[in-house]
Parts: C-alpha cells; sequence; structure tokens
C-alpha cells in the first residue's frame, strides 16, 4: 500500500497546474482524460497530456514514491481532491490501495477511483535538443484569451530578439521580449526559476 506525503499547498498548486492540458471527458479517452501520478527512481510528478499539449509538475514527496508507479486520478475526481485539500497549509497523504487514491488532509478524507488502463508513454516526445528562451508567461496567456479558438505559430531567434507570435487566420501577429534566465535546466517538466530583467 504505497503512501507518499507531500505538502498540501504544493500539491494544489500541482494540479491546479495541469490540469488544463488533460483531454475532455467526453472525447472518448478516459485514460487520458485524467492526471496522471507518477513516482519512480527519477522523483514524482503530475503529467496530464490530451494528444497536443503535456503538462508536468515536480512535486517533493516523502514515502513510497519510488513504488507508487503510474495511477491516472480520473479529472472528474479533481474537485472532491481539490475540496480536501482546502487550504490546508501543511502535510497532506496520498494513498493507494485497491485502484483506489485517498487523499487525507487537516481532517479530511476523500478515497476516488483511478481508471484502468496503461497511460501512454509521453517521453519520448521529450526527448532530443531544445534551446532554452525566458518569455513572460503572462504575455502568452494574453495572446490565447484573445486569439481564443486559434492556431498560433511561434517563431524563436536568438536570445535577445524578440519572439513572434502569428495567428494567420485573423491576420495577427504579436512579439514579445524574451527575458534572460537566471538559471535554466533541460529536465522535462523541471520549475524555470523566476526571469531577470532582459535589459
Amino acid at each position: 500500500m504505497p503512501k507518499i506525503t507531500v505538502h498540501a499547498p504544493d500539491l494544489l498548486r500541482a494540479l491546479r497546474l495541469v490540469k488544463h492540458a488533460a483531454a475532455d471527458i467526453e472525447d472518448g479517452r478516459p485514460i487520458i482524460a485524467t492526471i496522471l501520478f507518477e513516482g519512480d527512481a527519477d522523483g514524482f510528478r503530475l503529467v496530464a497530456a490530451d494528444n497536443y499539449r503535456i503538462g508536468i509538475a515536480k512535486l517533493d514527496v516523502e514515502g513510497d514514491r519510488e513504488t507508487f508507479g503510474r495511477v491516472p486520478l480520473p479529472i472528474d475526481e479533481l474537485p472532491v481532491v481539490l475540496a480536501v485539500l482546502g487550504r490546508w497549509k501543511f502535510t497532506a497523504e496520498v494513498t493507494l490501495a485497491d485502484s483506489r487514491l485517498t487523499f487525507s488532509a487537516g481532517g479530511r478524507t476523500a478515497t476516488v477511483r483511478t481508471v484502468d488502463g496503461t497511460y501512454p508513454d509521453y517521453r519520448p516526445v521529450l526527448e532530443g535538443e531544445r534551446r532554452t528562451l525566458g518569455v513572460n508567461a503572462t504575455f502568452l496567456a494574453d495572446i490565447g484569451r484573445a486569439t481564443k479558438g486559434t492556431t498560433a505559430r511561434i517563431f524563436v531567434g536568438a536570445w535577445n530578439t524578440p519572439i513572434e507570435v502569428q495567428v494567420e487566420e485573423l491576420d495577427y501577429r504579436e512579439y514579445i521580449m524574451p527575458v534572460r534566465l537566471a538559471e535554466h535546466t533541460s529536465d522535462a517538466g523541471a520549475a524555470i526559476n523566476r526571469p531577470e530583467s532582459a535589459a
């Protein structure tokens, strides 16, 4: 019966970060209409993917992370989990038993079902060389809200040239100046530090 202990606000933040990348329940692929709880020798992470994007949030946990395995939590069970975590500022426990996950935090407990089946292996998609360039994520989100439902092309040049975002069907272009990162990592899903000023 694998069990992990995690800082509840960290788990809450990770769930909120990745949930938008999960497939919709209505699209008929229940195995990816989930958030994957994944623990192994490399760490513990939450993963969501819908064939068009992959969200990965790493978590610092204590306990049985290496024996936890890969457990898909259905996206429709998420409100119950969020209610348990609530505003609790201390540690939460997540236990796996009989194809169910039990979340306990601040005297509240909820046991939710998981999805049978094998979650697709997303890791081969992430392999290969990448160039690291910093960008203000709020600016990208602003473009997404303004051009909802369209397809954008993103062009990246040298670090001191603007990132170009083209939305051809709206005949719209936006240029975002990159920011210098204090430090970065090429590990998939690793947190990137807050950027320094590009000046």
